[in-house]
């Protein structure tokens, strides 16, 4: 997902397609929320103005950093999780083995696929803690 141009990631996420869906897009927001920090943190750095918290802002700028990469990598995740979910969706119910069958498949994706979503909360929170510092 995250290969995809802007204005591609944006047609797929408006489409019919599964992926990228609401997690994946809201962890590229988180993300690109934490770059605009980057940003900050790094139009600061070196400065002789700021030497004072220098230490300080390179800390804030390696947690960047790593939040971003977390978040990527939850865009690629909510991807994969959802595919098995629309998946189940799509599976046959026409027995009561079948139907069976379905609602197990589908209670295992839903909750595979809640966690990440789960997850993009939990960092864009500890995004919004962490740009709060700059």
């Amino acid at each position: 997902m995250l290969e995809l141009s802007c204005l591609k990631f944006i047609n797929e996420l408006s489409s019919k397609s599964p992926v990228p869906g609401g997690g994946g897009a809201a962890a590229l927001v988180g993300s690109l929320g934490v770059a605009l920090g980057g940003m900050v943190g790094n139009l600061t750095a070196g400065k002789e103005k700021y030497k004072d918290v220098e230490a300080d802002i390179q800390t804030l700028l390696k947690k960047s950093e790593a939040l971003i990469m977390r978040l990527n990598k939850l865009v690629e995740k909510d991807a994969a999780v959802f595919k098995p979910l629309a998946k189940a969706y799509g599976m046959p119910a026409g027995t009561e083995a079948e139907k069976a069958e379905k609602e197990r498949v589908l209670q295992e994706a839903l909750v595979q696929a809640a966690k990440v979503p789960l997850a993009v909360a939990e960092c864009s929170l500890e995004g919004i803690r962490l740009l709060d510092q700059y």
